[in-house]
């Protein structure tokens, strides 16, 4: 079955348009012969319009340059657009003025409209041109109503240029005075704050406070590290000061006195030398740390390399200070030895125990000298960030009310240079008594007559009249609602139209015979849109319309020759329940003529024994129908069981089964064949079937639940076709 997406409302979808403007104009052009009559007509009359009615007049034009002052916008301040001074041309002021000078009886309506005034296209060209019966007074009236429009424009560019001027010399004077405190204000703040160049102090100290505050950071992470380790060693020195106690006191009850005082003094320069050697390993400690901050604080750019070279010395020397070297160290191994071979060491003359607690008393002794210079220095570090950091925001402060006040006083500046040059301009301008319109040709006395107006007079009745029949046209073709061509059909119904069939003298040419075809390129090419939209073997395509007449048996004896010869078995159903609506039916088809033919109406009404009884070969390849007879079929019986069941039988034994439907207006046969069928086509004749007509046949269908596919437009006029 086809898509069921494909089945839309059939709304309007052209844009909101209710008609098809192709369609329109095509429409417009069928019915030429009605616009010729009132061409003709129109014509006629205009002629005899002309004659009676027209007059003869005479012209004169007068030619300006617009040339405004240099430097002058137009359209801003005092001086109007070139286009609205010319409307001020004809203003009943001056109309009345040029009446009252040359003394002419008549009204300034009148006058107004025997006055033209145009600029030439792409030039400042002004053109006032004057239409009169009498050839003294047309190029009196074009002069004079020169000379008093220039009049009226440069008093009124006077009156403009001395209001503006009054306007920018109290203009001029108020920014003289903000201009003066602006710059009292400035130069009271430069001495009161002693600025100098604030831009470069606050960078500086910028960089400072960022370097300030990178040291302080890592003094505190060292000051709290070694509190950690301090905190842990106090623990240690408190065991391990127990232990020594005990080991002391046996010590002291096996020791002889003399071996005591030789150890005493052994012990007393090995503690020595040893707090030496951890004082310099502490030292080495600092240093290293030290230099590693300074190499962090170079790489950053925040100290010199001077005193990043100073502070890697420092460590270097620290370091041959507290490392021993190998010689040194064989020599203390020897000097070990022969102190044990003058005094022999006894195992319980050693105490581990003191060696262990010596060694970190020195070491809590010096992280306690290092604690304490870690605590002042970021006590110092923080003292000096603070300062920098409040002296910045002073900085900072001060920047930004200096910015505001430099600025104030450029903006003054600025403005002030600005109105100088404007009020000399406009100072100029009010005493200057030139005009921005230039003569540049006198209106001369017309030697001949003007053409008639006689023309014109034809030229509107003609146009008139082409206008009323043109619009008559326009009516007709608009009242006609009628579906006219395929481009129509598709914006009036969001269904696709699969095909476009042309008009042609004899409707019965069109129906295909055993060697007569001529419709079988455009079927082809429908052929395989319907096969793309119902692919099922054995589908039921019902080929219906909305009036009788519109070539619906056409449209399915075509469609069941193209799918013959592509070698499908094909069969064509008539499933009219009524009396013939048409000359021509499917039974012409049968080649077996000389035997009683039966059909539809027969197998429903019981007189055929088998559905093979009433299915006839016919002379199209691969095509068998089944035709209406004389048989009338009641419109329940499309719906019964029996008419189900041989539909099922069919779909089969055929691969497609096309259904010669009854029309859908006035009855209800249409809706009951399509609740068997598995799709719908709808065949619209052209300029026959209305479109309000077919939306109610489309949604009678849409309820019986088979999708629509789409139209086939038949009938249509050429001029439709190569247009479209």
């Amino acid at each position: 079955m086809a898509n069921p997406e494909t089945q839309q409302a059939p709304e309007a979808a052209g844009g909101g348009l209710p008609f098809e403007p192709l369609t329109l104009l095509i429409g417009l052009v069928r019915r030429w012969k009605i616009l010729a009559i009132f061409f003709v007509v129109s014509v006629v009359f205009g002629i005899l319009a002309g004659i009676t009615f027209g007059t003869r007049i005479w012209e004169a034009e007068t030619v300006m340059l617009y040339t405004p002052a240099e430097g002058t916008e137009e359209g801003l301040g005092r001086v109007p657009p070139l286009a609205t001074q010319m409307h001020m041309v004809k203003i009943p002021s001056i109309l009345e003025e040029v009446r009252e000078r040359l003394k002419l009886a008549t009204s300034l309506k009148a006058l107004g409209r025997a006055c033209t005034v145009h600029v030439e296209r792409k030039t400042s060209l002004v053109i006032i041109r004057a239409k009169w019966d009498s050839a003294k007074d047309v190029a009196a009236i074009a002069n004079t109503l020169r000379d008093v429009f220039i009049e009226n424009q440069k008093q009124l560019a006077k009156e403009n240029a001395g209001r503006e001027l009054r306007d920018f010399e109290g203009r001029f004077q108020k920014v003289l005075n903000e201009l003066e405190v602006a710059d009292a204000r400035l130069h009271e703040f430069i001495t009161t704050n002693k600025v100098v160049d604030l831009d470069l102090e606050v960078k500086w100290n910028l960089e400072q406070l960022t370097s300030l505050e990178l040291l302080l950071s890592n003094a505190r992470v060292d000051r709290d590290t070694l509190e950690l380790q301090k905190a842990s060693l106090q623990e240690k020195i408190e065991a391990i000061r127990v232990k020594d106690a005990k080991e002391r006191a046996t010590q002291a009850k096996t020791q002889g006195l003399a071996d005591l005082n030789i150890r005493i003094e052994r012990l007393r320069r090995a503690i020595h030398d040893d707090k030496v050697q951890r004082t310099d390993s502490v030292d080495m400690v600092k240093y290293k740390l030290a230099f590693e901050r300074a190499q962090k604080l170079f790489e950053k750019g925040l100290i010199s390399k001077a005193e990043y070279e100073e502070t890697r010395a420092d460590y270097e020397r620290q370091e041959v200070e507290a490392l021993d070297t190998e010689q040194i160290k064989e020599w203390k191994r020897q000097l070990k030895i022969l102190e044990k071979q003058v005094i022999p060491e006894k195992e319980s003359f050693k105490s581990e125990s003191g060696d262990m607690l010596h060694d970190l008393l020195l070491k809590v002794l010096a992280m306690e000298l290092d604690g304490v210079s870690m605590r002042q220095k970021v006590i110092h570090l923080d003292r000096e960030r603070k300062r920098i950091k409040a002296r910045l925001e002073v900085l900072t402060d001060l920047q930004r009310k200096h910015v505001g006040l430099t600025r104030e006083v450029t903006a003054g500046e600025t403005e002030k240079k600005s109105l100088e040059a404007r009020l000399a301009k406009v100072r100029r301008d009010y005493e200057s008594d030139a005009s921005s319109f230039t003569v540049i040709s006198d209106a001369k006395v017309p030697l001949f007559r003007l053409k008639s107006n006689r023309k014109m007079i034809v030229i509107v009745i003609v146009f008139l009249g082409n206008m009323i029949g043109f619009t008559l046209i326009l009516g007709l073709e608009l009242m006609d609602t009628t579906i006219k061509s395929g481009a129509e059909l598709s914006q009036k119904f969001s269904l696709p139209v699969l095909g476009v069939i042309p008009k042609t003298k004899d409707d019965h040419d069109l129906f295909p015979g055993r060697n007569h075809f001529p419709l079988i390129e455009p079927f082809r090419i429908i052929v395989r849109r319907i096969r793309h939209l119902v692919p099922k073997n054995g589908a039921r395509l019902m080929i219906v319309s909305v009036d009788p007449g519109e070539g619906k048996t056409m449209v399915a004896t075509n469609l069941a020759a193209v799918l013959g010869r592509q070698d499908e078995r094909v069969l064509l159903l008539d499933a009219q329940a009524r009396a013939l609506e048409h000359e021509r039916d499917v039974s012409y088809l049968i080649s077996e003529k000389d035997k009683p033919i039966i059909g539809l109406g027969e197998y429903l009404s019981f007189q055929a024994d088998s559905i093979k009884d009433i299915i006839w070969p016919t002379t199209l390849p691969g095509v068998e129908c089944i035709p209406h007879v004389k048989e009338a079929v009641r419109p329940d019986m499309l719906v019964s069981n029996l008419m189900k069941e041989m539909l099922e039988a069919l779909s089969r034994d055929f691969s497609i089964i096309i259904v010669d439907a009854p029309s859908a207006e006035p009855y209800v046969d249409a809706e009951l064949v399509a609740e068997t069928s598995d799709a719908i086509l709808i065949v619209v004749r052209s300029r026959t079937c209305r479109s309000s007509a077919l939306k109610r046949g489309v949604e009678r269908l849409k309820e019986a639940g088979a999708p629509i596919i789409g139209f086939i437009l038949n009938d249509v006029d050429r001029l439709y076709i190569n247009r479209l």
